[in-house]
């Protein structure tokens, strides 16, 4: 099954973070099949690339609790957020 998730780059306490499509069965740091944008939490930015996001979930593609929930914000999906443990 192909996940949207988040990938972390960057150094020590300076993390930033990709968002990529992979296989659920590969490392977090492993190969991805596509990378969609990327999230800089220390100053709130979110770039994404919308249509092709758009184009993988109605492929079959599903995101991870933290993508979705940042995919409503950025008004890409609509729906409710989800509880993230």
């Amino acid at each position: 099954m192909l996940k949207i998730r988040l990938q972390r780059t960057g150094k020590k306490k300076q993390g930033y973070f990709r968002i990529v499509l992979q296989e659920h069965t590969q490392k977090p740091k492993g190969k991805f099949l596509e990378s969609f944008g990327y999230v800089n939490p220390h100053q709130n930015i979110i770039e994404a690339n919308p249509e092709r996001i758009n184009y993988w979930l109605s492929q079959g593609a599903k995101p991870s609790e933290t993508v979705h929930n940042l995919l409503i914000t950025k008004g890409v999906i609509q729906g409710e957020k989800v509880k993230v443990t």
